[in-house]
């Protein structure tokens, strides 16, 4: 089991590292979910739905996604079956996660309904990042920045102020997850923050759920590179409302 996940699989099967993710970024969006189900009605000038110009609810081709990040230079459809892991990577790190260092390796592309930022993208300024983003047809639909939690309490202040993620659904709580290299379980502490709200694309209506998690943990910066990146922002996609900036938009 890997400590995060996207929110939906690619469609193409051969992404090992779309499957190996799934489960932990659904954890994070449905505990988000309930929280919008208490909450007070929300107004379309809620908290934003973007990163970097880019929001949940915008309908984009590929390429004007990676225009508006930066991304001058990616590939469109890559054959990743072809991609292999190197026997040294899986001795150290096992299947899973030298098949993710691969694909890395690729460099940014998108494939099917996904498109995958490994770097380009800062999150702050000389702050690394990378991005997964999903669609539905042209629609994003969701929006995923990895980050090194050593940056959390210098980014979080920002992700607070710019989308008012102002509750604490879990703070230091014990989690268990499993360490691919000898399938041991081990106890990490994860905190989340969340906009009970939710947040609001004002061009298009669409609401979005605003969540952030930081995992404190030491294995896998040892046992897996990839998995470093262990504070998260999501912004998922939650659906479209037929209302203008300033309005009250119904449940």
């Amino acid at each position: 089991m890997r400590p995060y996940a996207i929110t939906m699989a690619a469609s193409r099967k051969d992404s090992h590292m779309t499957q190996a993710r799934i489960h932990h970024m659904r954890s994070a969006k449905v505990i988000a979910g309930i929280l919008l189900l208490f909450a007070t009605p929300a107004y379309c000038a809620a908290a934003p739905c973007d990163f970097k110009g880019v929001s949940v609810g915008d309908k984009l081709a590929k390429k004007e996604l990676m225009a508006k990040l930066g991304i001058k230079r990616f590939k469109i459809n890559p054959d990743v079956s072809l991609v292999r892991s190197t026997e040294n990577d899986e001795r150290q790190y096992g299947y899973l996660v030298a098949q993710d260092m691969a694909l890395l390796r690729v460099g940014p592309y998108c494939l099917g309904n996904m498109c995958f930022i490994p770097y380009g993208v800062e999150i702050q300024k000389k702050i690394p990042s990378f991005m997964q983003i999903i669609f539905a047809g042209d629609r994003v639909t969701d929006i995923q920045v990895r980050f090194d939690p050593q940056y959390w309490q210098q980014v979080s202040p920002g992700l607070i102020q710019k989308y008012g993620l102002n509750s604490f659904l879990e703070e230091h709580s014990p989690y268990v997850t499993t360490d691919d290299t000898d399938k041991k379980p081990v106890t990490e502490y994860r905190t989340i923050i969340a906009n009970k709200s939710g947040g609001a694309n004002d061009k298009t209506g669409s609401r979005c759920e605003l969540s952030a998690t930081r995992y404190d943990g030491e294995f896998l910066k040892t046992h897996d590179p990839i998995e470093s990146y262990r504070a998260i922002l999501n912004i998922d996609f939650v659906q479209v409302q037929d209302c203008k900036a300033q309005t009250r938009c119904s449940d």
